[in-house]
C-alpha cells in the first residue's frame, strides 16, 4: 500500500505526525484502513487526514507537479480500478443475529472472516460448524457486507455444501439463496476466526 502520513486527526492527536501503510480501501465512507507505525490493528481514517508520502520520507506536496500527479493516479486506484470501476462489492449476506451484528459494527471483519473461510481445513470446519450450532435458534437477518471484488468473486465461485447449522431455515434461503451462500460462508469464517482465538 501506499505511504502517508497522518495529520489533522482531533480525535486522536497522538497520531499526527506518525507514518503509515493505506492497507485497505473503504470508499463509500471516505475513510482507508491504515496501519499506522506503533499500532498492531489497521485503523480507519479519513482521507482528509492523511498526506502521501514520497521515498525517503518527504512529503509527495514538495516533489515536482508530475511526480506528484503520478503518485495520486496510484492512490486514485485504491478507490477505482484502471477499469474505473470500485474495487469494493457491498453484498447482502444471511446470518444469525449475532453474527449480523458483529459485522455490522467491525465491518473489517468480513475480509478476515472471507481469509478465514477459504484457508479452513475439515477440522477447523467441523469445529466451526459446531461453534455455529449455538447460533442455531437465533433469529436471521440480512446484513450488507463490503469486500475487494476479488474476494467476492473468489468467495462467490467456491462450491461448497454448507453444515445444516451453518444454514439459514429453508423459507430464509430459498427466498434469496445467493445470500444465504455468501451468510453460510463468512458465518463460518467468523466462527473459525473466533475459534483461532
Amino acid at each position: 500500500g501506499a505511504a502517508v502520513r497522518v495529520g489533522g486527526v482531533a480525535s486522536r492527536p497522538e497520531l499526527n505526525g506518525r507514518r503509515g501503510t493505506v492497507v485497505v480501501e473503504e470508499s463509500e465512507a471516505g475513510r482507508l484502513g491504515v496501519r499506522v507505525e506503533g499500532l498492531e490493528e489497521a485503523l480507519s481514517l479519513h482521507r482528509r487526514s492523511l498526506s502521501l508520502v514520497a521515498e525517503g520520507g518527504r512529503p509527495a506536496a514538495s516533489l515536482q507537479p508530475e511526480a506528484t500527479s503520478a503518485l495520486s493516479r496510484r492512490v486514485a486506484l485504491l478507490c477505482d480500478g484502471p477499469d474505473g470501476l470500485p474495487l469494493r462489492h457491498t453484498a447482502a449476506a444471511l446470518l444469525p443475529l449475532p453474527a449480523a451484528q458483529l459485522l455490522s459494527s467491525q465491518p473489517q471483519l468480513a475480509a478476515a472472516a472471507c481469509a478465514a473461510f477459504e484457508e479452513r481445513t475439515a477440522q477447523g470446519l467441523e469445529r466451526a460448524a459446531a461453534a455455529q450450532a449455538l447460533h442455531r435458534n437465533a433469529p436471521w437477518t440480512r446484513v450488507g457486507v463490503t469486500l475487494s471484488r476479488s474476494a467476492f468473486a473468489r468467495l462467490s465461485a467456491l462450491r461448497f455444501a454448507a453444515p445444516a447449522a451453518a444454514k439459514p431455515p429453508a423459507a430464509l434461503a430459498a427466498a434469496a439463496p445467493a445470500s444465504a451462500d455468501l451468510g453460510a460462508k463468512l458465518g463460518l469464517g467468523l466462527a473459525l476466526l473466533l475459534l483461532r482465538g
